[in-house]
């Protein structure tokens, strides 16, 4: 059974893990590399980070809180003695620019421990094929990192602040693309969070590689939208324990959970 110490990834059933893997369709997987590359041209992401939808530079950003803030307009009911609609209006729009900052440092970060840890399993398993896969926090990592993209694979979103939707749409295409990728990343990744000596198969190497590529997307996608938030809203403090990894992975991944839409 799965424990409450790791923060497997968010949206994916707990219980016990999968029992049987689907075998990976290489030639879809390398379908799909294509595509995102040099279509799609972004990372797939999930009902969290697919609502953090904006161009990344300073008016994006400023378009992007501005709209969400639109979104939610304060209720002059709700103010409480001594307080203006104005100066209501004005914190709300500082939380959601403060939201969004510490949001896409996450999204930023995670994507790079994610990253050196699958790195560092493949590694692993390159330099010594005939050693079994010992279970460690890093390879549960790079599994949990496996079974997330499966999940955003299944379960697309592309949602921008303004409303307009276009996640059924991205998931039929990917479908079209690469079917049944997404349902055998998520299979192998859950079951390699308790036997990880799969990650030494072929299908294991070539889930890592695909994944590893997906993280490089992610951070390449988050990094300018995070300067672009700190650049529109230089008051907004960054979230520099994030950024710089000075506290444990473990709460890293907490603080990705209580993240909400902003």
């Amino acid at each position: 059974m799965k424990g409450s110490s790791f923060p497997f990834a968010k949206y994916r059933e707990w219980g016990a893990n999968a029992t049987t893997v689907t075998e990976l369709n290489t030639d879809a997987i390398q379908q799909l590399s294509e595509w995102q590359d040099t279509l799609y041209k972004r990372p797939i992401l999930d009902d969290i980070t697919g609502s953090y939808q904006f161009y990344p530079s300073e008016n994006g950003a400023k378009a992007y809180v501005n709209g969400t803030a639109r979104n939610r307009p304060v209720n002059s009911d709700e103010l409480e003695d001594g307080d203006t609609l104005e100066g209501k209006t004005a914190r709300q729009l500082m939380h959601i620019a403060s939201n969004s900052e510490l949001a896409t440092a996450l999204f930023w970060t995670i994507a790079l421990v994610r990253h050196d840890h699958l790195a560092q399993t493949i590694n692993t398993v390159v330099d010594n094929p005939d050693q079994d896969v010992e279970l460690t926090y890093g390879t549960k990592l790079a599994a949990d990192a496996i079974a997330d993209y499966g999940y955003c694979l299944e379960n697309p979103v592309d949602l921008e602040f303004s409303g307009k939707n276009r996640s059924k749409g991205l998931k039929k295409e990917i479908r079209r693309v690469a079917p049944g990728v997404g349902k055998s990343l998520l299979s192998l990744g859950d079951f390699a969070t308790e036997e990880p000596d799969i990650l030494r198969s072929y299908d294991g190497i070539v889930a890592m590689q695909t994944v590893l590529v997906e993280q490089e997307r992610r951070y390449n996608h988050w990094s300018p939208r995070h300067e672009a938030i700190h650049r529109a809203f230089p008051s907004v403090p960054l979230s520099k324990e994030v950024l710089y990894q000075s506290i444990e992975t473990h709460e890293i991944f907490w603080l990705y959970d209580q993240i909400k839409v902003a």
